[in-house]
């Protein structure tokens, strides 16, 4: 009789535990959204087409920007990246970061734990002179999504 309860008691803790991986897991699997937003750096010198590469998932949002070329100039550039939200009416910086992109060299940055709010999201990035990172050159921003 013991072995008859305990089968039983095994049978419905392994349904509990299947019914919460397939119904409470797969609530915090949120769908990946990808977008890319195309650009002209405009250098002073040259205009190239470039990226901005947006990804995100659960828990992280993924940014790359991409640098092009005109002609034979490659373009390089200091760039500061800033994951915004929009609230309140206005868009705030929640995270922020920044690297070196060049051509054929793009720039890939991470903004770790980033909490789901279900508002618009964007990245801002500035593009500074690649030998002077005080000297700004253009502001773009990605295409938004709601996070």
């Amino acid at each position: 009789m013991k072995s008859k309860t305990k089968n039983i008691l095994a049978a419905l803790l392994a349904g509990v535990m299947a019914f919460g991986l397939i119904f409470i897991g797969s609530s915090q699997s949120a769908q990946a959204v990808s977008k890319t937003t195309s650009f002209n750096y405009n250098t002073g010198s040259v205009i190239a087409k470039s990226y901005i590469h947006t990804s995100d998932n659960y828990k992280n949002v993924y940014a790359t920007v991409e640098l092009g070329r005109s002609g034979t100039w490659e373009t390089a550039a200091y760039c500061k990246l800033y994951l915004q939200r929009y609230t309140s009416g206005s868009w705030k910086t929640i995270d922020t970061a920044s690297g070196n992109a060049a051509y054929g060299k793009k720039l890939n940055v991470t903004f770790t734990n980033i909490a789901k709010k279900s508002a618009s999201t964007r990245v801002k990035v500035k593009l500074y002179n690649n030998w002077d990172h005080t000297d700004l050159i253009q502001t773009v921003y990605s295409s938004k999504w709601t996070r």
